[in-house]
C-alpha cells in the first residue's frame, strides 16, 4: 500500500488533537489492565513475560499441572476457548518456523477489568 485509507488519515489526525491527559489516562488504565492479566496468570501457574508497549501477553502453560499442559497450542486453545470459557490464540499462529509458539497461547487484555476477572474465576478452576 502507498498511504492509509482516508478514513484512517482523519482519525489519525484528530487523535493528534487530543489532550495529553487523554494519552496518559489510557496508558495508566492499560497498566493496570496488563497488572491485572499478568498476576492473573501467575496464580494460575502460566510463564508468560511482561508486555512492555503490547495489548496483550504470550504464556508458556506447559509447566501447568494439568493433563491438557502437553497439548499443542492449537487443541490447548481450542479447550481453554470451549471448556474453560476463556479465549486465547495458539502460539503457532505467529510464527511460520515450526515449533515456534508451541506450549504457548496469546492472552489480551484490551478488555473491561470486569471480563478480565470473570477469566481469572474460570481459570483458577483450571487448579481443581
Amino acid at each position: 500500500t502507498i498511504c492509509a485509507p482516508t478514513p484512517l488519515q482523519h482519525a489519525a489526525a484528530a487523535a493528534l488533537d487530543l489532550p495529553a491527559t487523554y494519552y496518559e489516562e489510557m496508558t495508566r488504565d492499560y497498566h493496570v489492565r496488563r497488572d491485572t492479566i499478568m498476576g492473573i496468570l501467575e496464580d494460575v501457574g502460566f510463564s508468560a513475560i511482561l508486555p512492555e508497549g503490547a495489548y496483550y501477553t504470550m504464556a508458556e502453560y506447559n509447566q501447568l499441572d494439568i493433563p491438557q499442559a502437553q497439548w499443542d497450542s492449537k487443541r490447548f486453545a481450542h479447550w481453554m476457548t470451549t471448556e474453560v470459557g476463556v479465549a486465547v490464540v495458539p502460539g503457532t499462529s505467529f510464527y511460520s518456523l515450526p515449533g515456534y509458539g508451541e506450549r504457548s497461547i496469546r492472552f489480551a487484555f484490551a478488555k473491561k477489568l470486569e471480563t478480565l476477572n470473570k477469566a481469572s474465576e474460570r481459570m483458577k478452576r483450571m487448579k481443581q
